[in-house]
């Protein structure tokens, strides 16, 4: 029996399960350690751990045939561009596939990484164990680290100020309808954005059924900005599209 350096993966999203597979497919061990108490990374909405950026209508904005795995393709009902949803369904039965949940810590947070004297790693979880490795993999990623601009942009601003990472739905954190919202770009997540594409202001407007995006000048207010909402309509718009199973 060979004998391998002890492994340790922090972060069970795409890229700590896809090395996880490639460990597993050459019989190497290895221990992950992840905050949530689920695999996907920030493909979880309104994950446990709060570090997912993911929002309410969000799709991936690559194809899927551009990004699938060649040993494990999306389902074939999937739609070119899926939604978060699905996105998560395919990776966790991905995971399952090749079994490489079965070595996963979940609910465990890594306080600190330290490489010791001799090379090796000391890895301190968030509940003060302490473990010894030979090799660390850091697969944490980052979009739950959210960036603001530095220096800040100059002069003042009485409204709200909210980013990207913040944002689930036109309810949550804020009701942004009837209010005139201007994204500032600065980065994928900015063009995103619902009217993110280029940098004007857009407005919500009310709908029986969704909040849609219309695009308004500086100073509207939008049509309908003056009805208050019903809790029917309310449930309607905050819904979230249904996952089709990945398998």
């Amino acid at each position: 029996m060979k004998n391998y350096p002890s492994i340790c993966i922090i972060g069970a999203g795409i890229s700590g399960i896809t090395m996880m597979k490639a460990l597993g497919d050459r019989g190497i061990p290895y221990t992950a350690f992840d905050k949530s108490d689920q695999l996907g990374g920030n493909w979880v909405f309104r994950n446990k751990n709060g570090m997912s950026s993911a929002y309410r209508s969000l799709h991936i904005d690559s194809s899927r045939y551009s990004i699938e795995f060649d040993d494990f393709p999306f389902p074939k009902d999937y739609p070119d561009f899926p939604h978060h949803t699905q996105i998560l369904a395919y990776f966790k039965a991905y995971a399952e596939h090749f079994g490489v949940t079965e070595n996963i810590r979940f609910n465990t947070g890594v306080r600190r990484a330290e490489r010791t004297a001799d090379g090796t790693w000391r890895i301190t979880l968030e509940d003060g164990e302490v473990h010894n490795f030979d090799l660390l993999v850091v697969a944490n990623g980052h979009h739950w680290d959210a960036r603001w601009p530095e220096p800040p942009f100059p002069g003042r601003f009485d409204g709200i100020e909210m980013h990207s990472h913040d944002y689930i739905d036109a309810f949550t954190p804020h009701d942004l309808h009837g209010k005139f919202v201007w994204p500032r770009i600065a980065s994928q997540s900015g063009r995103r954005f619902p009217g993110g594409s280029r940098p004007t202001g857009f407005s919500l407007e009310r709908s029986p059924k969704i909040a849609k995006i219309g695009r308004i000048k500086s100073g509207s207010t939008g049509p309908g900005a003056g009805r208050k909402l019903t809790s029917d309509e309310q449930a309607a718009a905050r819904s979230t599209e249904p996952a089709t199973p990945a398998r």
